[in-house]
């Protein structure tokens, strides 16, 4: 099983053999991004030591160098302020928290309750218009077709960093999931529900302006509205895999 170290440096580095020292340096400062939001300094340092065996670096130096990396984290300088006339770069996209992202977190790191997952959702429930939707789907289409072979699968697909980073986010901060098949089970509802709403919103609209302009097939899309409605009853459910 790839560790979320390992599944890092593969994407930050994919070919970490015939890495330059200065791109060694900048794929090691990029993981130090990473590890410094471990929860304890014990986990950092544990941490520091699979970047150093990924990268093939005296395990030494790439403590020390952490531990500057990590004090310079800990007192930032303040940044001047740009003029007013200058236009600054767009910032990085905040972390949303969507049950598209619950579900990815589940997949990524719960094989079986992911294959089981990817069974029970259809596509259209997911809204692939943001990056956690985007993988969601992706990932999801590989369990379907029996591609999937763990956070592995990702290296080979991903080009997009901001997928890239979402991945290696959630593989990183892995939760300890008391019941994961409840909680998949929690979150195909949420899907399924809001996927309900959107819909039914959208075909009221319809409806509205069908009989504004007297139009009889708006009839009809009251049953579209029944057979929407029911998505929500007897969702198959998630089990807890067999150890």
């Amino acid at each position: 099983e790839t560790g979320p170290i390992e599944f890092a440096a593969q994407s930050i580095a994919p070919d970490k053999a015939s890495l330059s020292p200065q791109a060694k340096a900048k794929a090691v400062r990029e993981l130090f991004q990473i590890i410094v939001k471990a929860d304890s300094a014990t986990a950092q340092m544990e941490f520091v030591k699979q970047i150093a065996a990924e990268l093939d670096i005296n395990p030494s130096a790439v403590s020390q160098d952490f531990s500057r990396f990590s004090r310079g984290q800990a007192s930032p300088r303040q940044a001047a302020k740009p003029p007013a006339d200058v236009q600054n770069e767009p910032s990085a996209r905040k972390s949303v928290h969507t049950v598209e992202r619950d579900l990815l977190g589940l997949c990524l790191n719960e094989e079986g309750i992911g294959n089981q997952i990817a069974h029970i959702i259809s596509e259209t429930w997911i809204d692939t218009r943001s990056p956690e939707g985007e993988l969601l789907n992706l990932v999801l289409n590989d369990f379907l077709h029996d591609m999937w072979n763990g956070p592995d699968s990702l290296n080979d697909q991903l080009e997009n960093a901001e997928l890239k980073n979402l991945a290696v986010d959630l593989i990183f901060k892995k939760p300890e999931y008391d019941n994961p098949a409840r909680l998949a089970n929690e979150a195909i509802r949420r899907l399924v529900a809001k996927f309900v709403d959107q819909k039914n919103k959208k075909i009221r609209l319809e409806i509205a302006r069908k009989q504004a302009e007297q139009d009889a097939t708006f009839l009809s899309s009251f049953d579209e509205i029944v057979k929407i409605d029911d998505l929500l009853k007897d969702l198959p459910q998630v089990k807890e895999p067999i150890t």
